[in-house]
């Protein structure tokens, strides 16, 4: 299963607070979320201790106590490459990588230095073994997001070149059954996706890649069948707080099953 974007920010921090609960996001979603052999999503904010950021806000900052509603919904990977998850620099960065890994969260996308940020995370279930990349242009407004270089931390940037090495690799290379691609990309408020999100995620699937997951536009996007690949353009907004318009209120969750030898299919 795979949601779009995770908020645990502003107005959403707030309530949770207000109600002493960090679980209430997610509540009536938990036990759907957790009848996946693997639960996806993207996570937009980086967890640190602070002060509750103000709605409106676009500096995104959430409690470390957020983990537990994460928890709730059974996620086993989660993306942390997006344009929010370096708001707070190296030590917000630090911060979330260290508290999803005791929560026993694989982060994707994201690392104490460039090859553990290009590195995927694997999850095995029932003998098989699935590769999740995650990736965010950088092009999205400010234009730069902490892409991760040499010894430096920081989060993956979208390649569509350089996708189609990883991909390969992790096929042929580290002995997985599928990849998932997950690209943090395109127009806030559009409902098509933009050619560089269709180029990318077409090389995703060029390459072997079974899904391709989007988000940040924060409106739901087309799903394509390409090849024996499914591409989800963007599953919109999961847990946000855009009151403001039904499209920012409306999200997709995805249930893909994947069989020996055919293509995979997915639920909506």
């Amino acid at each position: 299963i795979a949601t779009g974007d995770i908020l645990l920010a502003r107005y959403v921090e707030l309530r949770m607070r207000q109600l002493n609960d960090y679980t209430y996001p997610f509540q009536k979603m938990c036990d759907f979320l957790k009848s996946a052999d693997v639960t996806f999503g993207n996570l937009e904010t980086p967890l640190l201790p602070g002060k509750n950021v103000p709605k409106g806000s676009m500096t995104f900052r959430g409690d470390l106590e957020g983990v537990k509603g994460l928890l709730c919904a059974g996620y086993d990977v989660l993306s942390i490459a997006n344009n929010h998850t370096m708001n707070y620099q190296i030590p917000g960065l630090t911060s979330t990588l260290q508290t999803l890994k005791q929560a026993g969260i694989l982060a994707s996308g994201g690392g104490k230095n460039q090859d553990t940020a290009y590195t995927p995370a694997i999850f095995e279930t029932k003998g098989k073994k699935m590769a999740f990349y995650s990736y965010v242009d950088s092009s999205i407004p400010p234009g730069f997001h902490g892409e991760a270089k040499g010894d430096k931390p920081g989060i993956a940037r979208m390649d569509t070149e350089a996708v189609k090495n990883d991909v390969k690799n992790a096929l042929e290379n580290l002995g997985v059954d599928y990849v998932v691609v997950s690209m943090h990309a395109g127009k806030e408020y559009k409902w098509e996706p933009t050619k560089f999100q269709k180029d990318f995620a077409h090389a995703a699937c060029d390459a072997g890649a079974s899904v391709v997951s989007g988000h940040h536009p924060h409106w739901m996007q087309p799903l394509e069948y390409y090849g024996d690949c499914i591409i989800f353009y963007s599953l919109g907004n999961f847990v946000f707080d855009q009151m403001w318009s039904e499209e920012t209120q409306l999200g997709l969750v995805t249930k893909v099953s994947f069989d020996e030898d055919e293509k995979p299919t997915a639920e909506l």
